[in-house]
């Protein structure tokens, strides 16, 4: 990455331990790289303040512990449902954790869990989750034309981009200490699919041009913090400065650091940066086309103010 100007490094107050875990990638090239974005927001975490320790697992659950040692976040990118790496086994961690305080995020098919299976704790711990036959999975562009006071949202102009924008999450009831950052009126074509476990149901057809929220906090009754974000199945969006600049300021808030009112500094990403860092090998979907596709976006997005 290349710093888009001279940015100091932000100084967050103490020290923060952030964890990030990324399940198997899936999917094709480019989309559900769970790797390749850990390995981004890595990167950029430890860029943005030297006040920030990232550890990271790939390819599944953690087998040694003590990586959540002293951790401040734990953040899982990862599929969700029967692919979730979190499980009934392992799920006791992340209690213990939420426990103690420790932040706890979940990204894009890591939210979508089953009602009676994890999703109580979901709702504890972050506010929501995808619910099949509740929730649905669209593509879209999403326009976030307003962003509410946050220190999430410091330094983040309203965007719009295009991603797979899961909506009409299960939030808790009354979204009682849930707030909503990123929210935006989906395409109404988005809820006239026939019913399913993700492509549509009564309830999404009934909200016709209503607002949706694909990212929100959360507080636990001890003030514990939760984030869930539904976006990034693309992992070339991570390029867009202002989604870069909300996911730093995310994992900060998360882990309990103090954002500065700009937000944290972000660097200025090429499509060959994002080409290095993914791991994956391009398949049969990726094209000349596709490729110019977003190599072009993220060259346009470059010439956004951060």
């Amino acid at each position: 990455m290349i710093p888009l100007m001279a940015m100091p490094s932000a100084t967050l107050a103490k020290q923060l331990n952030i964890v990030l875990i990324a399940g198997p990638d899936s999917h094709y090239y480019g989309a559900h790289d769970f790797e390749g974005g850990v390995k981004f927001l890595a990167k950029a975490l430890k860029e943005a303040s030297s006040d920030i320790s990232v550890k990271t697992a790939f390819g599944g659950w953690p087998e040694d512990s003590s990586i959540f040692d002293n951790a401040d976040a734990v953040i899982i990118y990862s599929d969700g449902l029967a692919k979730h790496i979190l499980n009934q086994d392992n799920k006791h961690v992340l209690e213990k954790l939420h426990e103690k305080g420790v932040g706890i995020g979940f990204l894009h098919y890591a939210c979508t869990v089953e009602k009676d299976d994890l999703g109580p704790e979901f709702l504890e711990w972050i506010g929501g989750y995808y619910e099949p036959y509740w929730s649905v999975n669209p593509k879209w562009v999403a326009g976030f034309r307003k962003l509410p006071k946050h220190p999430v949202t410091r330094g983040v102009r309203p965007f719009t981009i295009y991603d797979e924008w899961y909506y009409h999450m299960r939030f808790r009831v009354e979204m009682k200490d849930v707030t909503p950052l990123l929210t935006a009126v989906p395409p109404e074509k988005t809820r006239q699919k026939k019913d399913g476990a993700h492509s549509g149901n009564p309830h999404v057809r009934a909200r016709t041009g209503m607002p949706e929220h694909v990212a929100w906090v959360a507080l636990g009754d001890d003030k514990q913090r939760g984030f869930g974000l539904t976006g990034l199945h693309y992992h070339w969006n991570l390029a867009h400065p202002y989604l870069q600049k909300f996911m730093l300021n995310a994992c900060v808030w998360l882990a309990g650091g103090k954002i500065p009112e700009d937000g944290l500094p972000i660097q200025k990403v090429t499509f060959q940066d994002m080409v290095d860092i993914n791991p994956g090998e391009p398949d049969a979907r990726w094209n000349r086309e596709v490729k110019d596709l977003w190599e072009a976006k993220i060259d346009e997005w470059n010439q956004l103010t951060p």
